[in-house]
């Protein structure tokens, strides 16, 4: 099964961007795509703590992000053991719109996971 291999060989888990839709999803424990799947599978510890990292850099217009519903799903995730890496202010999706749920610079998520592997060359 593709899910279980890729849970057991990851040393970390990206996700970029991640929707509200995503986070909804990985918060109920949803696994009807290969992603929610393999994010089910990942090792944890006797005592259910994740083994290997798991980053979520969400994108989604702002109204969505301060949704309590989007927010609700972060606490959970966060309480899985999942990191969020952003979102920041910036340009949104439509044109003109502004505001907190621009994802972060891909080259920072980058730097943050890298760092994350390597805490002594930050």
């Amino acid at each position: 099964m593709a899910h279980l291999e890729l849970a057991e060989k990851a040393k970390s888990v990206v996700v970029a961007p991640a929707s509200a839709e995503s986070l909804s999803l990985f918060a109920r424990g949803g696994a009807g795509d290969i992603l929610g799947a393999s994010l089910l599978a990942l090792p944890r510890d006797a005592g259910g703590t994740l083994k290997i990292p798991v980053f979520i850099a969400p994108a989604m217009h702002e109204a969505m992000w301060r949704h309590p519903a989007t927010q609700a799903n972060v606490r959970t995730l966060q309480e899985y053991g999942y990191q969020f890496i952003g979102p920041v202010e910036g340009a949104l999706g439509r044109t003109g719109d502004a505001g907190l749920g621009r994802m972060e610079d891909p080259q920072k998520i980058v730097s943050k996971v890298l760092g994350y592997a390597n805490p002594q060359k930050l």
